[in-house]
C-alpha cells in the first residue's frame, strides 16, 4: 500500500509518523487510519503497470494521481540505439555460427558427402539474419528475429 504526504510522491508508510500534535507514533503495525490521517498521509492507488514501453508514469501532485506520459523523443531514441546495438551483438555472433555452418556444408558438398542442413533454408536464414534491423518496430521497440531452419534445433531464436 502506497501513501502520500501532503500530496508528495507516495511511498510506504514510513516506521515513524508525527500526530498534528506533535507527537510521534513508531508502530506501523498499529497505525490507525485516523492516526494515518492525521499525520497528513492519505492512501493512493499504486502506480499504473503494463504500460507500453514508450510511455512512463510520474505522480501529479496537485491531482494527488498517477499520469501517464510519453517518453521524451531523446529518450526513446536513445533506448532504440541501446537495444539495435545489443541485436547486432547477436546477430553478429549467430551469422559468425552460420557463415561456419555454411562453409561447412560448401565442403561437404565439394566431398560429395551428405549435406546436414538444407542449403535453401540456411541461406534464406542468413539472409534475413543480415537485414534483422529492417524488422524494427517503433511501437514495440522490438526486432522479429527469423525463424531458425528446422534441422539446427529449436525453430526460434531466444530473446
Amino acid at each position: 500500500m502506497l501513501y502520500s504526504l501532503r500530496g508528495n510522491y507516495p511511498t510506504e508508510l514510513p516506521n515513524r509518523i508525527r500526530l498534528s500534535d506533535g507527537s510521534t507514533r513508531t508502530d506501523p503495525e498499529n497505525f490507525t487510519a485516523e492516526m494515518i490521517a492525521d499525520a497528513g498521509y492519505y492512501e493512493v492507488e499504486d502506480p499504473p503497470i503494463g504500460l507500453p514501453i514508450t510511455q512512463t508514469y510520474g505522480w501529479d501532485a496537485i491531482n494527488s494521481n498517477w499520469s501517464i506520459i510519453d517518453q521524451p523523443q531523446d529518450v526513446l531514441d536513445k533506448m532504440k540505439q541501446d537495444y539495435l546495438n545489443e541485436v547486432n551483438n547477436e546477430k553478429t555472433l549467430l551469422l559468425s555460427i552460420f557463415y561456419k555452418i555454411k562453409l561447412d556444408e560448401i565442403e561437404r558438398e565439394v566431398n560429395d558427402e551428405p549435406l546436414v542442413y538444407n542449403r535453401i533454408e540456411l541461406e534464406a536464414y542468413i539472409a534475413a539474419l543480415e537485414s534483422v534491423e529492417e524488422t524494427y518496430d517503433e511501437e514495440t521497440m522490438q526486432v522479429t528475429w527469423p525463424l531458425r531452419p528446422i534441422e539446427i534445433g529449436n525453430n526460434e531464436v531466444d530473446e
